[in-house]
Order: structure tokens, then sequence, then C-alpha cells
């Protein structure tokens, strides 16, 4: 994600006017939760210069969290106040989040309410890989406002049917074949 400024350019301007728009609403600067942070927490950072008053990055792969860590301090922001592993983040039924290291509990306790925006770049190249729904469904159930502002808000897939042996053979799904269309195809 990094090296693509088109898809970096468009992140950073919802980021924006999702933090601007949530400003609105609450009244003050608002809380953000970045899943997936990857190695840089890059939409922590570009929330926090939009005026997000806490943001707090989470990503699963260790050594990414670690590396988020590195560029926050590096960045030395003062808004984002926590990137940590997801093993590291407890909820608890207060709508309290606790960081087992690095930040403490007081530092990444969530409002309540839950967070004001939730902010995720957990898309590959299929746009369903990397557990995006249920992330994504956990997030929106349990660690956010019910009246949240979610950046991407929405996606669009698009499929085109195509019948070839050699992207059969090239694959490497467990049910090589399953579901594939054999009719012939009319222009």
């Amino acid at each position: 994600m990094l090296n693509d400024a088109r898809r970096n350019t468009a992140f950073a301007t919802a980021v924006r006017h999702a933090v601007h728009a949530a400003r609105l609403t609450t009244g003050g600067a608002p809380t953000v939760l970045e899943i997936g942070a990857g190695g840089a927490a890059m939409l922590s950072l570009v929330a926090a210069d939009a005026g997000a008053g806490r943001c707090i990055a989470v990503e699963c792969a260790p050594d990414l969290a670690e590396s988020a860590r590195l560029v926050l301090a590096a960045n030395k922001s003062t808004a984002v106040v926590a990137a940590m592993h997801s093993e590291e983040l407890l909820c608890e039924s207060a709508g309290e989040v606790e960081a087992a290291g690095g930040a403490s509990s007081t530092d990444v306790t969530l409002p309540a309410g839950g967070a004001n925006v939730l902010l995720s770049e957990l898309f590959d190249d299929r746009l369903l890989g990397e557990q995006v729904l249920p992330t994504v469904r956990h997030a929106l159930t349990s660690l956010v406002a019910p009246h949240r502002l979610v950046v991407p808000a929405k996606a669009t897939i698009y499929a085109v049917l195509v019948q070839s042996d050699t992207i059969a053979m090239m694959s490497s799904g467990p049910s090589v074949g399953a579901g594939v269309v054999t009719a012939p195809v009319d222009d």
C-alpha cells in the first residue's frame, strides 16, 4: 500500500473527511480506531493530522505492530496513543480497551460508546482476503459507536467468468476445478 500514491491519496482524503464529519457530529475531537494498521499506521497518522483526539492503531502481525510503534515514535505523534498487536487488545464490558504492553491502559481506553471513526485497510487483491469481513464485523459490534463513520464505507467486487486450463493449473486452491463453468460462451 505504501507505494500506491493514488490509493493513499484516496484513503487520506476519505480519512480527513471522516474525522472532520466526526468532529462536527461529536462536537469535539473524535476517537479513531484503525484495524490492520500494518507497519506504518499510516491511516492513524493521517487521522491525527486531521484533528482526531486519540487514535489507536491495531495490527495482528507482531513484527508489523512493532514497526508501527517505531514509526509513531519517529513521527512524534501525540494523537496516536498506541500501536499494538491485536492480542494485546482486550475489550471489557465498560468499553475499555487495555494494552498488555506499550501504552498504559488509560491511554487506550475507548469512550464508553466506542470509537467514533473506524479505519481499516485490510484489503488484498481479491478484496475479501485477510479476514476483512469477520474483523470489521467484530469492530462494528464491539469497538465502535453505533453512529460511527467507517473508512472505507463500502466496496465493489467485479467478476468476469473465465475458462482457462492454464489458470486452473496455476491455482493453489484446495478444490481446483470446483465451480468452473465449462459451457461455451457466445460473443
